[in-house]
Formats: C-alpha cells, structure tokens, sequence
C-alpha cells in the first residue's frame, strides 16, 4: 500500500530489504491509498495479514508428512519397479516415516524380502539424507510449533522431483507429480470478513467494545429474526453464541455462530437382535443399500405384501439436481469468450524452487492480474450462491428418493411442464 514499516519488532530487517528490492523490480504489486481510499484498512489489513500467515502455515504443516511420504514413494519405485504404489506407499509410512519421526519402523515382511540387504542398503541413505535436512523431527508437535523449519527440506524434495521430471519429460506415465513450496495464491472473488471493528468503520455506528455492546451493534444493522431471533435479549440467552463476525462476498453472508459443546452421554448399542420381527414391521422400512461407480447409490426395498422396488440415483442424476456442472459449462464460455481460458492456462509453473522459474512465474502474473481482477469481480459470487443452493438441493432430493421415491418415482410430485415434454418426445419417437 506504499506505506513505509515503522515497527521492525516483529520483523527481520533481511524481510524488509527483500521486499524494498522485490518492489523496486515489480512495482504493479504497490496499491496506491491515495488514489484508491479505503475508509478503515489497517482493520483490513491486519485481518487480511492474519489470514495469509495461517494459511501459509497451514500449508506447512497439513501437507508436510503427505509430501515426504510421496517423495519417499518416488524413490522407492526406482528400487522396487515391479511392486505396486500401495505397497510402496505402506513402506514409506510404516518404515522410512518412521525413521524420520524416530519412531519405530516396521519392515513389511510379507510382501518384501528382508533377505535382500541391497535394497535395504539403498533405501537407508535415502531417508538418513533426508533427515540430515530436518534439525527436528517432523513429528505433529513440532510441526505446529515451528512450520518454519521444515521448508529447506521441503525444497529439496521439489527440487529433487524436478529433476526427475527433467529425466522423464518422454515418459509422462513415469513423470513424478510435483507441488508448489507455498501456497497459490487465486485471482477469484474471495469472502471477506466483518468484525465489530471494520463495521464500525463502514456505518459509522460506535459500539463499546464489549460482548454486549458489539451484538448490538450487529443487531442493530442486521435482521436477526431470519434466524429466529426475535430480540437483542435472546441472542445474548441462546447456547450458540453470535462471534461478532459475519464473512461475505457482496451477494450473500454467512453470520458466524459458535455451539455449545455437547456433553458425552453413554448411548445403547443396539444390534438386529435388540428388535422383534412385529417391532420391525411396525416401526422400520428394511432396505438394501450399495454403491456403485456411476451411481450414488442403488437401493432394493420389501414392501407390503412382499413387492420388491428397486430405487437408484445416478451420478449424472446427481449432478442434474445440483446445477453445478451447467453453471462451470457457462463460465468456461465466458472464459473462452473473455481470453482467460488462454491466460490460466499459459501460466509458468510455480511448482518449482528454481529463482529463475519463479521469477518467470511472479511477472507474468503480476501482468495477469489487471484481466483477472476484471473477470472475477462480483458477479461469480451469485454462482457461488446457486452452487451451495445447489448442493442442499441435490442432498435433500436424493434422501428423498431413498426414503420415499421423491420425485423421480413419484409422478405426482414432478414438474407439469417436464411430464408434457417426456409425453411430446413419446409421440415423436413412436410417429418416426
């Protein structure tokens, strides 16, 4: 934003040259406050900063053991071509994670020769090199205590893919997949959230800054009896606490609640034998319920009489009830049509550690930037919205075909206009 670092406290003066270069070779990345104002950014800011570092931490430390134990598969295939991946995956997490961890490592006996000791001899300096990169192990507590400290590994690993994706570049089916040192960053419309403070700041309402005082301030703005609060008194009474928070796109919000952890209750276990038969035909519908690869599921049930129905949803189906995939069709047209289809797709890779590469990649989006920001602005939020509409939509239909038919089993619930148009292509098919 331009605006020069005051405090150095909490920042290593190394970071701040780093940036003053980083700027003065790319200065598109500045945002100018004087010609773009913006009533309460250091609110903004601060919310934006805290997000960014969580989810670069984050991507450290949810990804890191998945990572290592891929790249350990890697190059266990080189020793073991002829073994499947799942075997090769067990051994690198039951053994060489282990290692890592120092834990204890189990040699998989039964599907790998322990007699062979020039595997073995092969595959021990693989996981010693890698954690003569680790100054602590990679164990959980470690992990999220100090993320940091595990990134030099991590680039060895990308870098050591990258070459092995230079060696098979005419074998793609061998080419190792490779991942990105930080997270990538997305150009689309994003949520936002609202506090108390940034609220004050845009209405211009004041709150004293207490609990009571900042749902007032919410309640005073918003229309609480959409989720059934009738007054200021019962959201200050109810178990699930308001957070003072609501995250939004410009189309719709989501007000953020936090419930009361329930207390653990002993429950009963009941099997098949804790009914009887009468109990059963009284109270319960016993049916059959198995997946399959193109349908969600396909489910046999007894009715009276002893009348067997065969109910299934298919994923196609699925899909129809959603929406979603008619509305990703209409935004690659637009893409198309909007030549950012070709952008997204020319983009340098940034899955590398190469100064080089990632310069190509950091300057050619910050080119990119301008196009995409004009594409995605506010209108893919409404498409958001139909795709969470969607998916409620599609859940609720599909209990409903299992439980009682819904409306595809059910002529009386379907559309007027869907049942005209199956009678017309009848008539048509049986007159050709």
């Amino acid at each position: 934003m331009g605006q020069k670092i005051i405090s150095k406290a909490y920042i290593s003066n190394s970071v701040a040259l780093g940036f003053e270069d980083f700027k003065a070779e790319h200065p598109s990345i500045v945002f100018s406050l004087k010609d773009n104002p913006i009533k309460g950014y250091s609110d903004a800011l601060s919310a934006a900063c805290v997000v960014l570092a969580t989810t670069y931490l984050n991507h450290i430390v949810e990804n890191f053991q998945r990572r290592v134990i891929y790249y350990l598969t890697v190059r266990l295939a080189i020793i073991y071509p002829d073994k499947p991946k799942g075997l090769l995956h067990k051994l690198a997490d039951d053994f060489c994670w282990q290692i890592l961890i120092n834990g204890e490592p189990k040699w998989l006996i039964q599907y790998f020769d322990l007699v062979s000791t020039q595997n073995i001899a092969q595959i021990l300096p693989i996981c010693i090199g890698l954690q003569a990169r680790l100054s602590i192990p990679p164990t959980v507590k470690y992990l999220a205590a100090s993320p940091a400290k595990f990134v030099p590994a991590l680039a060895v690993i990308i870098s050591e893919l990258e070459e092995f994706c230079n060696e098979r570049k005419d074998d793609k089916a061998k080419m190792p997949r490779c991942f990105s040192l930080m997270p990538t960053p997305s150009m689309h419309w994003r949520y936002i959230s609202i506090n108390a403070k940034a609220l004050q700041a845009i209405t211009k309402h004041k709150s004293d800054g207490t609990y009571e005082g900042n749902v007032n301030l919410f309640y005073s703005i918003f229309n609480f009896k959409k989720f059934g609060y009738e007054s200021l008194d019962k959201i200050l009474e109810s178990q699930n606490k308001f957070t003072c928070c609501i995250q939004t796109d410009g189309f719709g919000a989501c007000f953020v609640f936090s419930r009361k952890a329930k207390e653990e209750k002993g429950t009963i276990q009941l099997g098949l034998e804790g009914f009887s038969d009468r109990e059963v035909q009284e109270w319960f519908q016993p049916c059959t319920v198995d997946l399959g690869r193109t349908h969600v599921f396909t489910a046999t049930i007894q009715h009276e009489g002893g009348n067997l129905e065969t109910r299934r949803c298919s994923e196609k189906e699925r899909q129809c009830y959603n929406g979603a995939k008619r509305r990703a069709c209409q935004i690659e047209k637009l893409k198309l049509r909007a030549g950012i289809k070709t952008i997204e797709t020319g983009y340098p890779s940034e899955k590398t550690v190469d100064m080089e590469k990632t310069n190509a990649y950091v300057a050619d989006a910050l080119i990119s930037i301008p196009r995409l920001f004009r594409f995605y602005d506010e209108w893919p939020a409404l498409f958001r919205f139909y795709d969470y509409q969607g998916r409620q939509r599609s859940n609720a239909e599909i209990a409903n075909i299992l439980i009682n038919g819904g409306k595809k089993y059910n002529k009386a619930k379907q559309n007027r206009k869907q049942r005209e148009k199956k009678r017309k292509k009848k008539q048509e098919n049986s007159q050709m």
